[in-house]
């Protein structure tokens, strides 16, 4: 978890130098990425989205993943998406710490805020779109994310309920 979760501060071969479940978290990420950049349904999905989403459609696609995965969280997994929460937050934090200073601020700003429990509404969508938004240098469409959520949900959600399964299936197995 912590690997994939911070695989970005983990760039090139550096992945190399950290403990090995940390490492091969990395690649998986990696691994991940690749094969969503590549799939159809993704591309379908980008379909979705305005022309003013331009370059921010794949970051767009990740977080109404992560909502759409949250709103149907019981359905995937054994605990509840608060308990999950709580230990997945504990785990990134020590695991930030230890390996990836870089990421702390994320990682409390992510549990100060109770981000992941957030996603499941369009609110918590609104705010986590606009907080991003805010850490780039130059203007970006972020800020109209969960507005754009809104208008194709019901498309996107049918493209997710596609794609979950058939993720799980690929990087589970």
């Amino acid at each position: 978890m912590v690997g994939n979760f911070f695989a970005n501060f983990a760039p090139g071969k550096s992945w190399q130098s950290l403990p090995e479940g940390i490492g091969k978290g990395v690649l998986l990420h990696r691994r991940i990425d690749d094969w969503t950049d590549n799939h159809p349904i993704i591309k379908q999905s980008k379909a979705l989205l305005p022309p003013e989403a331009g370059l921010f459609k794949g970051v767009l696609l990740d977080v109404y993943w992560d909502h759409f995965l949250a709103r149907s969280f019981a359905t995937y997994h054994t605990q509840t998406l608060a308990s999950f929460t709580k230990t997945s937050t504990t785990r990134l934090k020590e695991g930030a710490s230890k390996h990836f200073p870089q990421g702390v601020p994320m990682v409390e700003a992510m549990d100060r805020h109770d981000w992941l429990c957030g996603y499941a509404t369009l609110e918590g969508i609104d705010a986590t779109l606009v907080q991003m938004g805010q850490r780039f240098p130059h203007e970006n469409p972020l800020h109209h994310g969960a507005q754009w959520l809104n208008q194709a949900h019901d498309d996107l959600g049918l493209q997710f309920d596609k794609l979950w399964p058939e993720a799980m299936e690929t990087f589970l197995t």
